[in-house]
């Protein structure tokens, strides 16, 4: 039988003594020890306890489960009592106010600056997401993150890493001229601090917390890197070393006799052909290239948009030099998806700093970069008489104003395969003193 004793006030004591001996007889539903204003302890037919407050909202009637006994004392079930009694005065719902509590301590256990940092990272590099990011860039954040931030701050909540912390971290990468990568054996010693990475950690970090803001993790206001904008100074800029047309000659000649592999010197000559970025010719796959053409297009490579730097596609005209660099080269790789796969595994692309490490070895340290080429080309086309716009539309930088990009949408392709086929037989020549090309494009 079910037995309601929701007159009774009891004092502590003797409201121990009942809790602790009363139990409920099998067969019944529960049982009910009242201490006033809606607060009872709850008996259930199994004989667990819990402290509950019956109230009305609204002109409706709903039941508040405050916690269970003994775990919650009596003391402590009126402290909670009182305060969801006045939750109900001001209209609201204590159950559901103590729901949205919960959720709130579960949304920023998981919200720590790591946890945050990883998924905006996810984010970015999602190839559905219209401006997302190379899978080349992703991984230089994270790595920039896990080596100087997480160990740092990643721990923290996102709302609760300010200036100080940032700033701090800043610092230290700012000043530091001694580095050994995780993926590096050597130690790598610097004149100077790495203070390019200083404020790429702070940029990181904006958008780190526009990304929380946008998620509803942190208020929109909050962004402590304001503070840190002028903390470090930007270095002077330095533009990818190049050599000028006349020495040429000479770094084809030294890349002849240089202890590289085939397949290295093809990349070496086909940048300097193609004057590509570096990464798109590292991860150049077979599949991009037509290699016969149509009347119109003729042989080309279709650079896919995620793999550009402004995620647009980028097409290059292969100039007679080029498919014969390409035909030695597919000898030497056929077998991998890629044109110059990694040594040690054909289903991944070549080392990032391959090209790099064989023009230094060869003696351009200083001179001439893999990305330099691009400088090449551009400075001797232009001095040829080629338009700019043109030289500027081949490099896949040209930029227009808002209201010509939506009303030209011309590529100039024959113009630019013309250029190509005269830069192929020019930079690959043994000589390189041209007559300068007749300004009639």
């Amino acid at each position: 039988m079910k037995r309601q004793l929701s007159d009774l006030v009891v004092k502590s004591s003797t409201f121990k003594k009942l809790a602790q001996t009363r139990q409920v007889s099998p067969g019944t539903q529960g049982l009910k020890l009242a201490d006033g204003g809606g607060l009872y302890l709850w008996i259930s037919a199994g004989n667990a306890k819990s402290w509950r407050y019956k109230y009305r909202l609204l002109g409706r009637e709903g039941t508040f489960v405050i916690g269970s006994y003994p775990q919650v004392s009596l003391a402590e079930a009126r402290k909670a009592h009182e305060l969801a009694r006045k939750q109900v005065a001001q209209g609201i719902d204590p159950g559901k106010h103590k729901k949205a509590e919960l959720q709130k301590a579960v949304v920023a256990g998981g919200n720590t600056f790591e946890a945050v940092a990883r998924a905006w990272i996810a984010h970015k590099a999602n190839p559905d997401n219209p401006r997302h990011c190379s899978a080349g860039y992703a991984t230089k954040v994270l790595r920039i993150l896990e080596r100087d931030v997480f160990p740092k701050v990643g721990a923290l909540n996102v709302g609760d890493v300010g200036a100080a912390e940032l700033s701090s971290i800043m610092e230290a990468v700012a000043s530091r001229k001694k580095l050994k990568m995780p993926h590096q054996k050597k130690v790598r010693v610097r004149a100077h601090g790495a203070t390019t990475t200083a404020i790429h950690i702070g940029q990181i970090a904006h958008a780190v917390f526009a990304y929380a803001s946008s998620k509803g993790i942190i208020n929109t206001a909050y962004d402590p890197t304001w503070a840190l904008r002028a903390l470090v100074a930007r270095p002077e800029v330095q533009h990818s070393k190049y050599l000028k047309p006349d020495a040429l000659p000479v770094l084809w000649h030294e890349l002849t006799n240089a202890g590289a592999s085939e397949q290295v010197k093809l990349a070496i000559k086909l940048l300097a052909v193609t004057f590509v970025r570096t990464n798109e010719l590292r991860n150049a796959e077979w599949s991009e290239f037509d290699l016969t053409g149509t009347a119109d297009l003729g042989p080309h490579w279709l650079i896919p948009a995620n793999k550009t730097k402004k995620s647009r596609e980028h097409a290059v005209p292969l100039a007679g030099t080029a498919l014969q660099l390409i035909a030695e080269l597919r000898k030497l790789t056929g077998h991998s998806r890629y044109l110059f796969p990694s040594r040690s595994d054909p289903d991944r692309p070549m080392n990032p700093n391959t090209i790099n490490q064989t023009l230094y070895r060869i003696g351009y340290h200083g001179k001439l970069s893999a990305h330099g080429f691009r400088a090449t080309a551009s400075t001797a086309l232009n001095e040829r008489g080629f338009p700019s716009h043109v030289v500027e539309m081949q490099l896949s930088h040209w930029r227009r104003s808002r209201t010509e990009a939506s009303y030209n949408h011309a590529t100039y392709w024959p113009e630019r395969i013309k250029m190509m086929e005269f830069w192929a037989n020019f930079v690959m020549s043994a000589k390189t003193n041209v007559v300068p090309f007749k300004k009639s494009m």
